[in-house]
């Protein structure tokens, strides 16, 4: 099982490489035939290896948290959101 996964998930790969391991881990990451989930602040590892962009985003600040959806540059709205609120969803 472990040989051969379907998804593998990553959070901040790239935390705490040097140079040389970072080309591993893109090229790893281009290259496996496994589905890649991964959580990264670094730009450069977004923009050679993701092909696809989920942006969470904080917009209200706590007790009323918030957050902004967004999938390749598509906000997301949920049913109940005014045209004003457009890629806002409130929790509750």
């Amino acid at each position: 099982m472990l040989k051969e996964p379907d998804l593998i998930l990553m959070d901040e790969p790239t935390n705490d490489l040097d140079l040389e391991t970072l080309e591993i881990l893109e090229q790893f990451i281009l290259t496996s035939p496994a589905g890649i989930l991964f959580v990264s602040h670094d730009e450069t590892l977004l923009e050679h290896c993701a092909n696809g962009i989920l942006h969470l985003e904080q917009i209200v600040a706590r007790p009323r948290p918030g957050i902004r959806l967004c999938i390749w540059g598509m906000p997301i709205t949920c049913g109940s959101a005014k045209p004003w609120q457009a890629g806002r969803i409130s929790c509750q």
